[in-house]
């Protein structure tokens, strides 16, 4: 796939909400973690809350981080799974951000066999309520639309590509 790296520009979280990024725990087939976990995703790699992520086959993470407001954070980040943890603290390490022209970003999912990102819209600033979908590569927005929910919670995508958002 094409890297599209930018430099960005670290917004401070606000101070009543820190951060910590992506955490990871190495469950070692027990039900609970046993240990406070490692950063996985720096939280340099956000500027607001990351809320939800999802990995492709070949490693790569795709995150969000909600903003109500429109133009505070991208809607999806794309990680280079292949580099060094925690990613995302060397922008290399970042593939791509979307645009940042809407908030509200909930939740993500991926379709590698359609080539799409889909995140679900929740509580944003001018969308509410829509599933945009963005290539996976490139990061360039696709298409959206309106499932006729209010504030969407979640979303999957099945094995033979369906999609399933929940309100």
């Amino acid at each position: 796939p094409k890297r599209l790296c930018k430099a960005r520009a670290k917004i401070a979280s606000s101070s009543n909400y820190p951060t910590y990024g992506v955490i990871s725990y190495d469950l070692g087939g027990a039900a609970a973690p046993d240990g406070t976990g490692d950063t996985f995703i720096s939280p340099d790699a956000y500027g607001f809350y990351p809320y939800d992520m999802t990995p492709d086959s070949e490693g790569n993470w795709y995150t969000i981080q909600y903003r109500w407001a429109n133009g505070q954070a991208p809607n999806a980040s794309k990680f280079d799974g292949t580099g060094t943890v925690p990613l995302g603290d060397d922008v290399s390490e970042i593939m791509f951000d979307t645009v940042d022209d809407t908030g509200g970003g909930y939740c993500i999912d991926i379709s590698e066999e359609m080539g799409v990102i889909a995140v679900g819209f929740t509580g944003g600033e001018s969308v509410t309520g829509v599933v945009r979908f963005y290539d996976m590569y490139t990061g360039e927005f696709v298409s959206e639309f309106d499932p006729g929910l209010t504030y969407i919670r979640d979303l999957s995508f099945d094995a033979a590509g369906n999609l399933y958002v929940s309100d």
